[in-house]
């Protein structure tokens, strides 16, 4: 099943919205009513952890007055998170920051003080997908650029940034267009002591000054989701965990997070990230509780225990995620938050929208499962490759009353003509092409959708902001002030 079907039932089937997410609702302002009710964490302990972390990511006036706000009962968080990554990641993480924002924004103007919150899943230790990053090029091809990541084994807020940031700055430089960004990004060098996750704060607090994003590494709250790790390790509800997965697996959804036979829980230490039996993570919990990590399907309810999130700004897997872990909410005495499907969006350079005014086409027409439009031949090109299928049709009708043998040296001979037509027609609609001066429509896909999918999942991060510039977050701010409950796809012209 596809994300569109997901948002489907998400959004239009109000039965697997009650079952599946705790839903649906109706109007923002509802459900920003919950977490002032039922949310039960400690606010003054989090207005501190907040407040340290603002400092940590060198933020902000604004952001440090929402840090302390958190620790006021009227005021709720608005969350997106992603593990952090060699050159930020993908473009989906400022996205998905930016999408935050615009929803607290929405929130605060309409009576309900809203503060975002970036999570930073630095407990994470995928050094697979941490330690690429991809480069689109001026023709379309992709750029593979991948980083060494010491220690290893370990959780990213271990792992040093700067490996690899000279490689970086200078595959940026090779880059078309105006690179607008090159100082800043050159300002944004990693220091000698700065791991993975303390530098994504850094960076995603310098883009986001004025407002307000607080930007925090997961570690840090660890203190405020003890009493969920207790239950989680006491009461794991695994035969309703089962029987969820059962019913998504029979609607046709899918099933990332496997059987959860037991909580993922790892010790998190300088040499290794390592999982627990829960035996092992109990007598870790009694010993030395601060050390131990949680998996991808205990990190979503842990966070509403740590936080009063109302809202969470998701990506198509989180979304599948949130479907399979409803026991474990109700086990664990936390209250899912209302799941916004991320923005989507893409940038297009003015080299592409070039290319895109000379075919005549908007990006959407590019999709990848849509048919690639092609150069019409004209008249003069027709006629020469009609004799091309003529040949060929009187070689196919010659060889039908040969004898075998010369039956198939006539027809490899057919076959071998039938290559050259396909070739010399490929030549021609090349030459008519340049002749309308129409760029290659492959190289402008690729462009759009680099491995067939959302440039936003591909594209990185490092290049938008080398190519065009911070400000080009304020872009995306944009969008998503007009988009607030996400789920589109959108396009920023540059």
């Amino acid at each position: 099943m596809m994300h569109g079907e997901h948002l489907q039932g998400y959004y239009q089937d109000p039965a697997v919205a009650q079952q599946w997410f705790a839903g649906p609702w109706q109007d923002s302002s509802q459900w920003a009513q919950w977490p002032l009710q039922q949310w039960q964490g400690d606010r003054q302990a989090l207005a501190a952890i907040a407040s340290a972390a603002v400092k940590a990511a060198a933020g902000d006036r604004q952001a440090q007055a929402h840090a302390t706000a958190l620790g006021r009962d009227n005021v709720i968080a608005v969350l997106a998170g992603q593990q952090p990554a060699y050159a930020l990641g993908p473009l989906y993480n400022l996205l998905k920051a930016a999408h935050c924002i615009a929803i607290a924004e929405q929130l605060s103007q309409q009576g309900h003080p809203a503060v975002p919150v970036f999570w930073c899943a630095s407990d994470d230790h995928d050094h697979d997908e941490a330690a690429g990053s991809w480069l689109i090029q001026g023709d379309g091809r992709l750029r593979s650029l991948r980083r060494s990541m010491s220690p290893q084994h370990c959780a990213l807020h271990r792992v040093a940034a700067q490996p690899g940031w000279q490689a970086l700055l200078e595959a940026l430089a090779q880059l078309p267009g105006s690179h607008l960004g090159k100082d800043w990004m050159q300002a944004l060098h990693p220091h000698n002591d700065e791991t993975l996750g303390a530098w994504m704060c850094r960076a995603l607090s310098a883009l986001s000054q004025g407002t307000g994003l607080v930007c925090i590494e997961a570690w840090r709250l660890r203190p405020l989701w003890q009493t969920g790790i207790q239950r989680a390790l006491e009461h794991w509800p695994q035969q309703a965990l089962l029987q969820r997965q059962q019913q998504l697996q029979a609607a046709g959804w899918p099933t990332p997070l496997g059987t959860l036979e037991q909580p993922p829980l790892f010790a998190d230490t300088h040499h290794q990230r390592k999982a627990l039996s829960p035996d092992e993570a109990h007598e870790l919990w009694l010993k030395n509780p601060l050390s131990l990590s949680p998996g991808a399907a205990l990190r979503p309810v842990l966070q509403q225990l740590a936080l009063p999130a109302a809202i969470y700004c998701a990506g198509p897997g989180e979304i599948t995620y949130h479907a399979a872990l409803g026991p474990l909410y109700a086990t664990m005495g936390a209250h899912a938050p209302r799941l916004i499907p991320r923005l989507s969006l893409g940038l297009i350079p003015p080299w592409v929208q070039r290319g895109l005014d000379a075919w005549g086409l908007h990006a959407d027409a590019l999709q990848p499962h849509l048919p690639l439009p092609q150069t019409n031949n004209d008249a003069s090109d027709d006629a020469i490759l009609a004799i091309y299928h003529e040949a060929e049709a009187r070689l196919a009708s010659q060889a039908a009353v040969l004898d075998p043998q010369r039956h198939q040296r006539v027809e490899t001979a057919r076959q071998q003509l039938r290559k050259l037509r396909h070739r010399l027609e490929r030549s021609l609609q090349r030459a008519q092409r340049q002749r309308l001066r129409r760029p290659s429509i492959g190289s402008l896909r690729e462009q759009l959708y680099p491995r067939g999918a959302a440039q936003d999942r591909t594209l990185s991060s490092s290049q938008a902001l080398y190519q065009w510039g911070p400000g080009i977050f304020q872009d995306m701010l944009q969008q998503a002030r007009q988009h607030p409950l996400g789920g589109n796809q959108g396009w920023i012209y540059l």
